[in-house]
């Protein structure tokens, strides 16, 4: 072998060494918002227990959605890992087998809070429950949850110790509970016989759960995809409405992994040349979201008909909802951002800027329009602090120099949002991100997808979050960053020249404001420090700049270019 295979060899073995700790690193990731999902839901059935709110109720439900995906990412993401961990690397593999164990776990648990706020919902008197000590059973719990919020892979024996002894601790509540429940049946009756019947008929209940996921196995190996059974009738019905009859053994079915929008998505494609060839993106899950995105697709449609997928069928049964879209050929931003061909994302990027322009002149609209961005970044702040209650930092004071604290800088910042109303209104789409623009490199055409947040709002809604989309792009590579900080200003400065040309004289003051809530609120979403630590010291920079330039005219705000770059 000579030099240049040696070198050759070197260098793929540290490009196969970076992906592997990439994807170990977003499975880490993932598995740390499935513990502050699942937590979430304990809360919510906590609460619901204390005041039966049917607002809560439903967060514990569609949280639940959310929690299932995250546990198919980390379940794929184990799986490749698994596959690429040297037979050697005992400790490595040990690791993966943890996180799967601990994502089922989750999982597990997020069901049995389903379980619980639906059972409870059977109760004629929901304050009957109080008369018995749930809250020492949940008090455990809580506590495990929040030691696992703040130490999932931390090394401390003592904190996983504690939350070991949790499962004795509510055993023991279990056992006073059933004891004190079991001496009140009998003074009613047959009590340990009622009692004995009742955990049959449990018993029973869980081995039909049983056949449930055998059945569901068994559909697996048919569509290649692990279905719920719901899933499967959803999408048998609805495919059906499309025109793509037929057994679903005939199809492929691709789960979309990875995604934050509770819902089943997968592109369903045709095994053989019997059935018309094509391709259908299906999603199912809650139904007012399906609802809101079948609704907000027809009205992109009276307004730019090429931009969104085109709608083949949708059906809602009670409160799941299903849609089977146009299947958009082509590949999103990010994807072309991050890909080895520059000048294939710099056509995506004056091709989406291109369909901006045509968007906010054709639907502009002259009206005022608050500005709400600190609203916004105040109804998700909570989520912020769960995850990093570092950043709720005090006032404090250096010398002579007093600076305020992040709540003071909050309200002090939402004080000013009155003063910077915007003139004119645009149809938007709502969650801008690199990831739900898709660009069609043959025919250099723009689409997007995911538009069931679309709205008539301030075009600084849209754009603020396509450029904090851009700057939080997983990469530390350097020509990659430079690629990246390049496309960020390129939008940056498109969007300026529109302002100049609409005459939008708070333009700067407003997007200051609208970055502040993408880049802080983004920290929501990742647990590597420097990252979060860099967005949340983004966003509060642009929200001090903002406060001190109160007093002089919003016309005469900076923005600096450079908070832009990575």
């Amino acid at each position: 072998m000579d030099a240049n295979d040696k070198s050759r060899d070197s260098e793929l073995l540290r490009q196969q060494q970076a992906e592997y700790a990439q994807l170990l690193a977003e499975t880490e990731r993932s598995l740390q918002s499935m513990v502050f999902d699942v937590a979430s839901q304990i809360d919510e059935t906590f609460a619901f227990l204390e005041s039966a709110n049917a607002e809560r109720k439903c967060n514990v439900i569609i949280r639940d959605d959310y929690v299932n995906g995250l546990k198919s990412t980390i379940q794929n993401h184990c799986f490749t890992l698994l596959q690429r961990t040297p037979v050697e690397d005992r400790a490595g593999k040990a690791r993966i087998v943890a996180i799967g164990v601990i994502g089922n776990n989750l999982e597990r648990i997020g069901d049995l809070a389903v379980n619980i706020v639906r059972q409870f919902t059977h109760c004629a008197d929901q304050d009957f429950i109080k008369h018995y000590p749930y809250r020492a059973l949940f008090d455990p719990i809580l506590t495990s949850f929040a030691i696992l919020k703040t130490s999932l892979f931390d090394q401390d024996l003592t904190k996983v110790f504690a939350i070991c002894r949790s499962e004795f601790e509510t055993d023991a509540q279990y056992k006073l509970a059933i004891t004190r429940i079991t001496g009140e049946l009998r003074a009613c009756g047959p009590a340990d016989d009622l009692v004995a019947i009742l955990f049959v008929f449990h018993f029973l209940e869980r081995i039909g759960d049983g056949l449930l996921n055998i059945g569901e196995a068994i559909l697996s190996t048919r569509l290649g995809e692990r279905l719920k059974i719901e899933n499967y009738y959803a999408l048998k019905e609805v495919l059906e409405e499309a025109g793509m009859e037929g057994t679903l053994s005939r199809l492929d079915f691709e789960s979309i992994f990875g995604t934050r929008s509770g819902c089943q998505i997968g592109i369903v494609s045709n095994k053989d040349g019997e059935l018309q060839p094509r391709r259908v993106l299906f999603k199912q899950g809650n139904s007012k979201k399906i609802r809101q995105e079948q609704e907000k697709i027809v009205r992109w449609e009276e307004i730019m008909p090429d931009l969104p997928p085109k709608i083949l069928a949708y059906r809602q049964e009670g409160g799941s909802g299903s849609i089977v879209l146009e299947y958009l050929e082509g590949r999103n931003l990010q994807d072309l951002i991050l890909g080895p061909d520059p000048d294939a994302a710099m056509s995506a990027l004056l091709s989406f800027q291109a369909t901006c322009q045509h968007l906010w002149q054709r639907s502009r609209t002259v009206e005022t329009v608050p500005c709400t961005f600190i609203r916004q970044l105040l109804s998700r702040v909570a989520g912020v602090y769960s995850l990093h209650p570092e950043f709720n930092f005090p006032a404090r004071q250096i010398g002579a120099l007093e600076l305020p604290s992040f709540k003071e800088l909050l309200e002090r910042a939402g004080a000013i949002e009155a003063e910077l109303d915007a003139q004119f209104s645009v149809w938007t789409h709502g969650d801008c991100n690199l990831d739900n623009i898709i660009f069609n490199i043959p025919s250099q055409s723009i689409h997007i997808v995911d538009v069931h947040r679309s709205r008539r709002a301030d075009y600084l809604q849209d754009v603020s979050v396509f450029l904090v989309s851009n700057f939080r792009l997983p990469t530390q590579d350097k020509e990659l960053r430079l690629r990246i900080d390049s496309h960020t200003l390129s939008f940056y400065r498109f969007a300026r020249d529109f302002a100049q040309q609409a005459e939008d004289r708070t333009f700067e003051a407003r997007l200051a404001l609208g970055l502040a809530r993408s880049f802080i609120t983004s920290t929501r979403l990742t647990t590597w420090s420097s990252l979060s630590t860099d967005l949340f010291r983004r966003g509060s920079y642009l929200l001090q700049r903002v406060v001190e330039h109160q007093g002089q005219p919003w016309s005469s705000f900076e923005l600096p270019e450079e908070v832009l770059l990575f």
